[in-house]
């Protein structure tokens, strides 16, 4: 009879629609591929080099101001420009190019060079759960602002390009690929069946018990069904909840603890600590109400034993488009 812990088979993610290979049969086999040197350098609570530490010269002029709690930068160097100019260019229906506008911010989450999100001060991860909320407040609230996309990744075999610890925030005019394949997903299965998707699936899991790794009042994190990626996490708020805005007092520090705990975990899970790229995922940004959203974070590892060819995809790509 087809046992899954042992038998290949698919599984089917609800959210993208798309289905996973699985081949538990392999475990076992031996690991031979090539393993990265890992050379790690000192530690250091200002580095003259980076361009998040306070003091230092910005990429495109100016310096970094001097700050002593996380805080937010307009990137130097966006991949969406607020002013550009409209337009489209279609030729047929087989090259077609649309005008994005859009922002792109940059949230350094403590002045120190040498900490990450597992070591700041709670305070701060606190602070920084405000600031996604209010980022996505400030900038949604823009009539040409559709989504936005709160995300961030550690380590550079992820695109990361500073140690310090910091993430991101685009915005832009339309859904990203993964986003607005979610929302499809989720509004189906609203009209289909009258519940929240995501709801019903924190049931299901909660009532197994068997891929939850970390279980709070307000935050579930586990393992999803559906991973394609080892260590691969969900996170989730107990309460039906669209957006990052919405979170009260409690659950925004509930958040704050529970990002901590998962980053500890990553680092603790491996001899060098994992690589990963994490990010929010909410409803749109526009006049429509969205119930079938269910705000939830997705974490992405890299396992640095995998030959990279150069990198692996960064954060927006595993997250957006």
């Amino acid at each position: 009879m087809f046992n899954p812990t042992e038998h290949p088979h698919r599984r089917y993610n609800p959210l993208t629609r798309e289905w996973t290979l699985v081949s538990p049969h392999r475990a076992p086999r031996l690991q031979t591929g090539r393993c990265e040197a890992l050379t790690v350098a000192p530690p250091v609570h200002h580095d003259e080099t980076c361009f998040l530490c306070p003091g230092n010269p910005r990429p495109c002029g100016g310096r970094v101001p001097s700050y002593s709690h996380p805080c937010v930068f307009e990137d130097d160097e966006p991949v969406l420009l607020p002013g550009a100019p409209g337009g489209s260019v279609e030729a047929g229906a087989l090259m077609v190019a649309r005008a994005e506008r859009g922002h792109c911010r940059l949230i350094s989450f403590s002045p120190r060079h040498d900490l990450t999100v597992s070591t700041l001060p709670f305070g701060d991860m606190r602070r920084v759960v405000d600031i996604w909320c209010d980022e996505v407040r400030d900038l949604g609230a823009r009539p040409h602002i559709r989504h936005v996309q709160i995300f961030g990744e550690r380590s550079a075999v992820t695109g990361s390009s500073t140690a310090h610890p910091h993430g991101r925030v685009w915005a832009g005019e339309s859904l990203p690929n993964v986003v607005a394949a979610e929302q499809v997903a989720l509004a189906e299965w609203l009209a289909s069946r009258r519940r929240c998707m995501l709801c019903e699936y924190l049931a299901l899991e909660l009532e197994e018990r068997e891929r939850v790794v970390l279980e709070m009042p307000d935050w579930i994190a586990l393992v999803p069904f559906w991973a394609a990626r080892p260590f691969e996490m969900l996170l989730l708020p107990r309460r039906h909840v669209p957006l990052l805005p919405d979170c009260d007092e409690a659950e925004r520090t509930a958040l704050a603890d529970a990002v901590q705990r998962i980053a500890l975990r990553y680092d603790r899970v491996h001899p060098a600590p994992l690589s990963y790229a994490m990010g929010f995922h909410q409803a749109p940004l526009d006049d429509g109400a969205h119930p079938e959203w269910h705000l939830h974070a997705h974490f992405y590892p890299s396992l640095p034993a995998v030959d990279t060819g150069g990198g692996v995809a960064a954060g927006f790509e595993y997250l957006a488009s």
